[in-house]
């Protein structure tokens, strides 16, 4: 579901479930105050045929409990889910990284060690123009999130980063969301703290909140086990939650790059 007109809120997710684990209770509060979100999903498309599939690909499949037609079962989870908080949907289309590989040597680009290694291999600068011209035309939103993709060293996290910036944050309207759960056990305020370049804003949510995104969460049945390590779900997101005292937003400071220059010369 794509809507013509534009939005408040824009949630960039990498995959079929970042932005719900990591902004539900935003896009709930959102929505209770009448305000409009657009949940964009970028690695969307179907995974190739089964005599394509690397060995770890069958591994996350046989991981996610699924056989066949693995993405039309995660986009119908996603849907699902956008529809618990009344937020319109929108699925780009690209191959998760799992899948893609090399068009001049056929090799697979990512193992599932490489995948969390930070490291964008060069086959992907094709993939992020791509991308930046997909963001492009997507409908204006008064705010624009995207994953912070610090705790993570995904590299489809990095590659939907790289292009919400390259497009949105000359137009300040991009912020920044912490993907959870790999944030859950990193303190990102001493990491940021070594540059005067963030600041963050914690979005308070309410129980009604948390409730909402929870439901929401539960509706991607196929990645909970896998993603959250066996553990429970409403557990860690509700702990993290209580603990920061919502879900917290992150901005990029504006610098007087003269300024700062200057500074560091005197």
């Amino acid at each position: 579901m794509r809507a013509s007109t534009g939005f408040n809120w824009c949630f960039l997710s990498p995959h079929l479930d970042d932005a719900i684990f990591s902004c539900g209770g935003q896009i709930h509060q959102a929505k209770a105050k009448g305000e409009s979100v657009n949940v964009v999903s970028v690695f969307t498309a179907d995974e190739p045929s089964a005599e394509r599939l690397t060995y770890d690909a069958k591994c996350l499949h046989l991981a996610w409990g699924l056989r066949d037609n693995v993405y039309a079962q995660r986009r119908r989870e996603d849907q699902a889910a956008c529809e618990t908080l009344s937020a319109a949907w929108y699925h780009l289309g690209f191959s998760d990284c799992i899948y893609r590989r090399d068009q001049d040597t056929g090799s697979a680009l990512y193992d599932l060690n490489a995948v969390m290694a930070g490291e964008i291999k060069s086959p992907d600068a094709a993939l992020l123009c791509k991308i930046i011209e997909a963001f492009r035309r997507l409908p204006q939103s008064q705010h624009v999130l995207a994953p912070i993709a610090i705790h993570t060293g995904h590299v489809d996290h990095l590659l939907v980063r790289i292009a919400a910036e390259l497009v949105f944050r000359q137009k300040g309207v991009l912020l920044y969301y912490e993907d959870l759960p790999y944030a859950c056990g990193v303190d990102l305020d001493s990491r940021l703290s070594q540059f005067n370049q963030w600041e963050s804003q914690v979005h308070k949510l309410s129980e009604q909140d948390i409730e909402a995104k929870l439901l929401a969460v539960d509706a991607y049945t196929s990645q909970l086990f896998d993603v959250f390590r066996g553990q429970r779900p409403g557990e860690i997101l509700a702990s993290y939650a209580n603990r920061i005292g919502g879900e917290r937003i992150w901005r990029k400071k504006r610098i007087d790059w003269y300024q700062a220059i200057s500074a560091e010369c005197t």
